[in-house]
This record gives structure tokens, C-alpha cells and sequence, in this order.
């Protein structure tokens, strides 16, 4: 570890630090992948909100499934 802390050590200095919490897949699911980046590309911090976009469909669709099931429909 000591290694790690030298080789990083001000690593970032002079750069602008992006980080991103995610959830990969359906929240409260076995299957959901929590991450986190740490990165000083704005591009890369900005894409990767892209594959991240279905762990909200998912939510949302759970969500209206229960409403119409409870509304008979």
C-alpha cells in the first residue's frame, strides 16, 4: 500500500477531479453494482452517466408496474 500512496501521490495536482457515484442495475436488487470513479477527464465522467441511464428506466418501470397492479389494470 505504501507503494500505491507514493506512486499517486500528486498524482492530480494541477488537474480539475471528476467523481461519480453509480448504480449499475434495479436499486435494492441482488444483482446492483455500486462504483465509484475517480477520474480527471470530463469526457469520461460525462460518458459514463450514459450507461448508467437504465438503472433509473428499471426503478421507474418497477414502480408503474406496482401502480397498475394495485389499480386493477
Amino acid at each position: 500500500m505504501d507503494e500505491i500512496k507514493e506512486i499517486i501521490s500528486g498524482i492530480m495536482k494541477g488537474r480539475t477531479m471528476f467523481i461519480g457515484f453509480y448504480l449499475f442495475g434495479p436499486r435494492k436488487s441482488p444483482f446492483t453494482m455500486h462504483a465509484v470513479q475517480v477520474t480527471d477527464s470530463a469526457y469520461v465522467a460525462h460518458n459514463e452517466n450514459i450507461p448508467d441511464t437504465p438503472s433509473i428506466f428499471f426503478e421507474v418501470l418497477k414502480e408503474e408496474r406496482k401502480r397498475l397492479k394495485e389499480s386493477g389494470r
